[in-house]
């Protein structure tokens, strides 16, 4: 478990998703106005968040700590219809302005109930939302009874905030293996996870970029856009040994990725031909599947190569959504 000096909790209004949805709860300012946290999770083009934490007490305090940077912040909100705090998400080497301040790109959303400019008081170019399938993990709100806490680094060492610390910090260990930023193809379900389509779509193509380097002595042909299973044909250029690529990237340090139904699938067919390069009768060369995942796919990118085995051995592989259709009537 990483060790974090400073870590903070603020309590917000609830939304599905932190990216200009709606934002319930029981804070007076959202009885009649709209919660400026409906963006906390919604990166401008540079990649950074800009988090809004409801003020505290009638001088509408935003938070002040001693020491305003390199923070983790927690947010935390209590779900409609549900006892306790629920953990939306985090951010990670953050800064806290001790104000409220306009977002940068405010005019692009325009005016907030009141008239005025969406507000933040926090900023991350770390910023990771936990999606609404994953929205399991809760927080008793016993010490919690302003809109924000510190837990550590604040000079306070109550027991409470340290239980609270490594309980959230335990979360935090949990999720982010399962928050790889991965697309997900069309015709699955509609997940969205940390970052926002930009960043996503820039954290693929330079995983694909760094996989194509990776093989250089494959000719390379992308099969991106056909959604057949993998997404690059390797040609090698003197054997014509093939490999079929399946490329995951992730902008995390640690290798870890999602999988489609049909992607998985694909990988499973061909893994009887795992180990070594076979023929067919007419000459031509079986495929060879391969996972190719890049960590840190926007920093310093790392390929790291697996054969269907290597996969299953190296990973563990859960399913996180299912799909309800309905049934034929016979």
């Amino acid at each position: 478990m990483t060790d974090y000096p400073r870590i903070a909790i603020i309590n917000t209004g609830w939304s599905d998703d932190y990216r200009e949805d709606q934002v319930r709860g029981d804070f007076g300012y959202l009885a009649d106005g709209v919660g400026h946290e409906r963006f906390n999770f919604l990166s401008d083009r540079h990649g950074r968040f800009y988090g809004y934490a409801p003020p505290l007490g009638e001088s509408w305090s935003p938070p002040k700590p001693e020491n305003p940077e390199g923070w983790l912040v927690f947010f935390v909100s209590k779900r409609p219809g549900r006892n306790g705090l629920y953990l939306v998400g985090w951010y990670e080497d953050a800064l806290f302005l001790r104000a409220y301040e306009p977002r940068p790109d405010a005019e692009r959303f325009g005016p907030d109930s009141d008239g005025g400019k969406f507000l933040y008081t926090v900023t991350s170019t770390a910023g990771f939302l936990v999606p609404l399938p994953l929205r399991s993990r809760k927080i008793k709100g016993d010490h919690l009874k302003r809109s924000y806490a510190y837990v550590r680094g604040s000079g306070e060492d109550q027991s409470w905030r340290t239980t609270l610390a490594g309980e959230l910090l335990r979360y935090r260990d949990e999720l982010i293996p399962l928050l790889a930023g991965a697309a997900i193809e069309d015709d699955e379900p509609a997940l969205r996870f940390s970052g926002d389509p930009e960043r996503r779509q820039a954290v693929e193509k330079a995983a694909v970029k760094a996989v194509e380097q990776h093989f250089s002595d494959y000719a390379c042909v992308s099969k991106e856009a056909e959604k057949c299973g993998y997404d690059l044909l390797l040609t090698h250029r003197e054997t014509d040994e093939i490999l079929h690529v399946e490329v995951k990237g992730t902008s995390l340090a640690a290798p870890c990725f999602f999988l489609t139904q049909k992607e998985l699938g694909y990988a499973e067919s061909l893994r009887r031909n795992d180990n070594r390069a076979r023929k067919s009768k007419d000459g031509s060369w079986r495929p060879l599947w391969r996972l190719a995942v890049v960590s840190d796919a926007l920093g310093t990118p790392t390929v790291h190569e697996y054969k269907y085995t290597e996969m299953t051995r190296n990973f563990d592989l859960a399913p996180y959504a299912w799909r309800g259709t309905l049934k034929e009537k016979s």
